[in-house]
């Protein structure tokens, strides 16, 4: 190529560039910028190279990544921008991909040049791959326009002006009563079966500013749950995520109200609805969900906080509302030991916003840790008529019906140090969470109040008298050595230590244990921790 690359830069370039012609696009994109940083020669070439690819669109797409990527980590001199300006503005009538008309649109934007675009015609029938983007490229932002005209254009039957109105007011600061005007209009698009216009609509509906018009007026938060009924079941899962969010901004809206109870009575239609999106959000931040979904359950539990914080749940809210606030908050749990660091900064602030306990710094962001224990002891203050179902209660609580009593069961499995497959969180230290729960429960109770957990001290006694005997009956045969000891069972047998370390503990049961259960208890938990510890 030229004495500028080192021959390892030239090997590189060689080995990447047959790649550019690559029918995937994420591999066109990632050779795109490779080659991008180990391009030999002048602006020219490049666009010649461009000109000369206009017949396969593939390389076309590429070639123009290129320019791309170079355009953007540095500035084109002004004879490289003069032969931009030339011969790519010949590229877009040229072609009918819009993927191509975008990243030249983006070149054009990277040299600080405007490009006169052609007209975009939309089929709903058939939407074109990459018109979403292009529009949202091409969009021009101000809004010059009225109230009136805008929603005039919105239901329109052209789709390329409702969708630009759509970007319009997306990205343009608007007064309080231009939104609330623009919400029934915007709602009504929410039955559209274009997903482009359906996915805008809800974009809109989910911004900072509609949400704080909301909050003051229930009232089109009512008329948007009730749109949403008729929103089409459209296979995208961006589609389904804004909705879940929506809703969630919908139900707080009503939730802050002082006459929430009206809108959340034993009959009411709403009850159902909190109660369902609060599962969807748990779903959406299990491990093994996109990072987008998980980013989005953090996005819904935020704006569900408002109503966390004003309500009084003790008491209070039905027991089936309450279930739904514990889907929320085993979310939050979920969210808080994401793998992915954006994630658990979003749970963490979340987190931090939460009504927060006495027995927690005041009045200052939290880290990932102390936001976990907000989150458990705000559940354990307001939540006590469905505690059993919050993920740290209930993961110690359930420690007897976890546990195999067979000490073998272990024997064969592959052993490795780390979990592996979808869905697996390798951020995740179930051990330490255990000890963290089991902390924050016991600072509660000594500190706080009363928990009031229903326990069957027979069964957790036999239980765990069970196992400890299976154990101690193959140790000669030194089943339990690290060779056949699998963490999973290493999990469970902290579980039930936890446990009944826990349960003599004032203020944790409803029916304490008697001094006999007690050193029952106290025995067994022993003999436990030796096992572990001789491990």
């Amino acid at each position: 190529k030229t004495s500028a690359l080192s021959q390892v830069e030239e090997s590189i370039y060689t080995t990447v560039w047959p790649y550019l012609d690559s029918c995937v696009i994420q591999v066109r994109n990632l050779a795109a910028k490779i080659v991008a940083q180990f391009w030999p020669l002048n602006m020219e070439i490049l666009v010649e190279n461009i000109l000369s690819s206009l017949g396969n669109t593939n390389l076309l797409h590429s070639n123009l990544m290129v320019l791309q990527t170079i355009t953007s980590n540095s500035t084109a001199l002004p004879e490289e921008t003069d032969l931009i300006i030339q011969h790519l503005s010949k590229i877009l009538p040229a072609t009918e991909c819009y993927m191509i008309k975008t990243v030249v649109v983006q070149i054009f934007l990277n040299i600080g040049q405007n490009l006169d675009t052609s007209e975009v015609s939309i089929s709903p029938e058939r939407p074109q791959p990459g018109i979403h983007l292009y529009l949202e490229k091409t969009c021009h932002t101000e809004n010059t326009q009225s109230t009136d005209t805008i929603k005039e254009n919105l239901r329109s039957d052209d789709i390329q002006l409702v969708s630009r109105s759509l970007d319009i007011i997306s990205k343009s600061s608007l007064q309080d009563d231009q939104v609330e005007d623009l919400i029934e209009v915007t709602s009504d698009l929410l039955s559209s079966p274009i997903p482009v216009v359906l996915s805008k609509s809800l974009n809109f509906l989910n911004l900072q500013q509609v949400t704080k018009v909301l909050n003051s007026n229930p009232e089109s938060a009512l008329d948007i749950l009730e749109a949403l009924k008729s929103c089409p079941e459209i296979p995208s899962l961006s589609i389904s995520l804004a909705k879940m969010q929506l809703t969630a901004s919908c139900l707080n809206a009503l939730l802050i109200q002082d006459d929430w109870a009206w809108f959340f009575g034993d009959t009411s239609e709403y009850v159902s609805v909190f109660v369902e999106c609060s599962e969807n959000i748990y779903n959406m931040a299990h491990p093994n969900q996109l990072e987008d979904s998980r980013l989005t359950a953090c996005s819904s539990l935020v704006a569900m906080l408002p109503s966390f914080n004003i309500r009084k749940l003790r008491g209070k809210m039905t027991p089936i509302l309450q279930y739904g606030v514990i889907n929320c908050l085993n979310a939050a749990i979920l969210l808080l030991q994401d793998e992915d660091v954006d994630v658990r900064n979003a749970a963490t602030l979340f987190a931090s916003q939460l009504k927060r306990s006495s027995l927690l710094p005041q009045n200052c962001d939290i880290s990932s840790s102390l936001g976990l224990e907000a989150v458990i002891l705000f559940a354990l203050d307001e939540l006590t008529e469905v505690i059993e179902m919050f993920v740290p209660v209930s993961s110690i609580l359930n420690a007897p019906s976890t546990i195999s009593s067979n000490a073998t069961s272990s024997v064969g499995k592959k052993q490795q140090l780390f979990k592996r497959g979808d869905g697996i969180n390798v951020y995740e230290e179930p051990v330490f969470m255990l000890y963290t729960y089991d902390h924050v429960i016991r600072m509660y109770c000594e500190k706080v109040g009363q928990l009031d957990l229903i326990v069957d001290y027979k069964s957790v006694l036999a239980k765990a008298d069970e196992v400890i005997s299976s154990y101690e009956e193959h140790k000669e045969q030194a089943l339990y050595k690290p060779s056949y000891f699998d963490l999973t069972e290493y999990e469970k047998l902290t579980r039930l230590s936890v446990l009944l370390k826990l349960l003599p503990q004032e203020n944790v049961c409803k029916q304490p244990p008697s001094e006999e259960i007690q050193q029952q208890l106290n025995i067994l938990q022993q003999k436990i921790s030796a096992f572990m510890h001789d491990y």
